[in-house]
């Protein structure tokens, strides 16, 4: 995902970072956009909020609709009968929730590790070579998140 990004893509991007757990001035850094606006964002977001709430990580949810899904269809076979509506929209809503999580858990992935990485060029001595990747790491995350 080359060239300019849009605002929206920035605050997606920047909401994400913030759950990972960096600062206001990390963000506006990383997505080239004012610290003013990250705050903006976090308050409007209520981002603050949603970290606090964050206690069950992703991988626990998505384990959980793995599971609800599949007590759906146990229930149906137990019974020896197809889904009804009701049943194949629950397990599609899973689904979509599923995909969305690992989705999220990816971006949130790439950032940590790239984090780390480009912590340990810094404190090793590579300040221009931090510099040189930093681009090239946000151009990932950002082809990671959905084209919306």
């Amino acid at each position: 995902m080359a060239g300019k990004i849009t605002n929206k893509e920035k605050r997606i991007l920047a909401e994400s970072l913030y759950m990972t757990g960096m600062t206001g001035k990390e963000i506006s850094d990383y997505v080239k956009t004012s610290e003013t606006q990250i705050s903006r964002w976090k308050k409007e977001g209520k981002w603050e909020e949603l970290r606090k709430v964050k206690t069950i990580s992703n991988n626990q949810l998505i384990m959980n609709a793995y599971k609800a899904s599949q007590a759906i269809y146990d229930l149906a076979d137990k019974d020896d009968r197809v889904l009804n509506s009701k049943e194949t929209d629950q397990v599609l809503k899973l689904s979509a929730t599923v995909k969305n999580l690992e989705r999220e858990l990816n971006v949130q992935t790439a950032t940590l590790v790239f984090k780390g990485f480009n912590e340990h060029l810094i404190k090793s001595g590579q300040l221009d070579l931090a510099k040189e990747f930093i681009e090239h790491q946000r151009e990932f995350v950002l082809s990671l998140m959905p084209n919306e």
